[in-house]
């Protein structure tokens, strides 16, 4: 189970039976695990490169990391399509970076 979700069940279990009802359970577990992120993403910023005609997103603190996590990101892709990883010629490129806003 992921963080958020174990969050998520925590804090429902701790809302008052009359508030859960008030409340649409699934429209509730968008909003929080939208602010959860938010909150544990706070110091990362957004990444977008560009890996011949693929683009990758990556959430991390610093360029070099988010290029780090892109290559991984691109070789998971690759293995999950059973193609092979390139021999020579494919290079991440940067896209665009965007801070998250506070």
């Amino acid at each position: 189970m992921r963080k958020n979700q174990i969050a998520f069940d925590n804090w429902w279990s701790c809302l008052a039976p009359n508030e859960q009802a008030a409340l649409d359970k699934v429209a509730a577990r968008k909003l929080f695990n939208a602010g959860f992120r938010y909150g544990v993403d706070a110091n990362k910023r957004k990444f977008v490169f560009m890996i011949g005609r693929r683009r990758i997103t990556v959430t991390a603190s610093s360029r070099e990391a988010a290029k780090r996590r892109a290559e991984q990101a691109f070789k998971k892709r690759l293995a999950a399509a059973g193609k092979p990883l390139p021999a020579v010629g494919w290079t991440a490129h940067l896209a665009s970076e965007e801070a998250t806003a506070r």
